[in-house]
């Protein structure tokens, strides 16, 4: 990953293509990211709406609004 702008929206693309993710399996796709930063990534992606953080994990916004 070069920026965090390329890795937020890989996580985007990530999140969108299975649903609903769980915190691990982020940590499984994103093994060179720390967990601090994955969380910080997380919440910045909820408060633009891209994704909605849920307990444990994120789901795709798609998957929430139906």
């Amino acid at each position: 990953m070069d920026t965090m702008e390329q890795r937020r929206n890989a996580i985007v693309d990530f999140i969108n293509e299975k649903g609903n993710i769980t915190f691990a399996q982020l940590e499984k796709t994103f093994p060179d990211v720390s967990q601090m930063t994955l969380r910080t990534d997380l919440k910045a992606l909820d408060e633009a709406k891209k994704i909605v953080r849920v307990h444990g994990g994120a789901k795709s916004v798609e998957l929430v609004l139906g």
